[in-house]
């Protein structure tokens, strides 16, 4: 296992970046982006033993506990939406540091070559599973709260792709979900899309999930 936080590769979040275009034909000229509405997927920034470490990190069951029970009250339609054990977040312990320093460098970077959302601070990191016949239905990653200043939601998957079944990543209204997604593999989203978690039909999957806040809800 690695000691040393790991570190994104720069051209690897360069090789999706979509240059802005501008609207010249319009009264104003304003620059877009048009990664607001993706989810991108980055390969290399977990490896097999990074993905290890982090399945055996510490979590803080009393802060998971209360995490739970502000989902339930805070984010509309979560028990409708979610057909799985809650999550275990991991906690703020020196033995985690590495991956809560890696999960805002990569959030920075994707965010800041990516989507530009005013966007300042990762906060949280949970680990979830799915078994067989579980699932994640379709949701936001937004409510009242706290929830609402998340910008942009990550989602890493850590379990071999041979160890499972279903499970499937999925975006409403892109094609930029709707498969298995290799050990190691990064995905960012904003939070205000809308997606889901196919039902795993075979084994386990594990996810680690975490999140890109600003000061303010979204802007």
């Amino acid at each position: 296992m690695s000691e040393t936080p790991i570190q994104p590769q720069p051209d690897l979040l360069a090789a999706q970046n979509q240059p802005p275009a501008t609207v010249s034909n319009l009264p104003f000229s304003e620059e877009m982006n048009d990664n607001v509405m993706r989810s991108l997927f980055f390969r290399d920034l977990f490896t097999p033993a990074d993905c290890r470490r982090v399945l055996e990190a510490p979590t803080d069951p009393v802060i998971s506990d209360q995490f739970y029970a502000m989902q339930r009250q805070l984010m509309p339609g979560f028990d409708q939406y979610m057909h799985a054990p809650p999550g275990r977040i991991l906690s703020l312990s020196q033995e985690n540091a590495w991956l809560h320093e890696h999960l805002h460098t990569v959030f920075r970077a994707v965010n800041d070559r990516h989507f530009r959302f005013k966007a300042t601070r990762q906060l949280g990191a949970q680990l979830f599973s799915l078994e067989k016949g579980q699932h994640l239905d379709w949701h936001f990653d937004l409510g009242a709260g706290v929830f609402n200043t998340r910008k942009l939601s990550m989602m890493v998957f850590l379990t071999p792709v041979e160890e499972y079944e279903g499970g499937q990543y999925e975006l409403m209204a892109t094609p930029y979900g709707f498969m298995q997604r290799a050990q190691g593999v990064v995905a960012v989203a904003p939070a205000f899309s809308a997606s889901r978690l196919a039902p795993v039909t075979r084994g386990r999957l594990d996810l680690l999930l975490s999140w890109f806040h600003g000061e303010e809800p979204i802007v």
